[in-house]
């Protein structure tokens, strides 16, 4: 099977250019840039993420008492569901039971809804690029499973205030419309280096 062939079958469509750079060597701002617009574009292509204002609203009831964690897991399952349970709205619900565990843990006292939507953009960038690459990489580019691993956590570090920066961008445009990645802080390619890249 042809290596480009490998990428359409097992990764989603806006995210393919991503995964090959990472492949080909991409260090942390490259991957940042290209995955950050990646993200972007698949926001504007699904309007936003359906249920994540009702999923910030129980985090916050939780967060001040009102409800009990159990309460607060059984809330956000049936608004997944009132959502139509898409990919990102599962992804939402992980990034606010996360932030659940955290306030209860007493690891946050800011921004709730900022915590949420920042811990959602790292479980869309596990859930479309790095969970579906991952194996390819092992065998192409990092060593071990492990290596691969910590190498996320890097860039995913390394990524982290333009997460933010994305973050706050949903609150202006929850719809997505008009929605635009934070500037990239890579070089921009060469032309001949784009024209020798895979299509899709």
């Amino acid at each position: 099977m042809p290596d480009r062939d490998w990428y359409t079958d097992h990764v989603p469509r806006n995210w393919r250019g991503v995964a090959r750079r990472v492949e080909q060597g991409a260090d942390f701002a490259r991957t940042g840039d290209l995955a950050l617009r990646a993200l972007t574009r698949t926001l504007r292509e699904t309007r936003g993420v359906s249920g994540m204002d009702d999923m910030i609203g129980i985090v916050r009831e939780y967060a001040a008492g009102g409800i009990t964690i159990p309460e607060a897991f059984a809330a956000l399952r049936q608004a997944n569901l009132r959502a139509g349970g898409s990919e990102l709205t599962e992804f939402a619900k992980q990034a606010a039971e996360s932030t659940i565990v955290a306030v209860a843990r007493g690891e946050i006292r800011g921004d709730l809804a900022h915590e949420i939507r920042c811990r959602f953009i790292e479980r869309a960038f596990e859930g479309l690029l790095f969970g579906p690459a991952r194996w390819r990489w092992v065998l192409c580019r990092f060593g071990t499973d492990q290596e691969a691993h910590d190498w996320q956590r890097q860039c995913n570090a390394f990524m982290a205030p333009r997460m933010g920066k994305l973050a706050g961008a949903l609150v202006r445009h929850p719809s997505g419309a008009g929605l635009r990645a934070p500037s990239r802080v890579s070089p921009r390619e060469k032309t001949a280096d784009l024209i020798s890249q895979p299509v899709g």
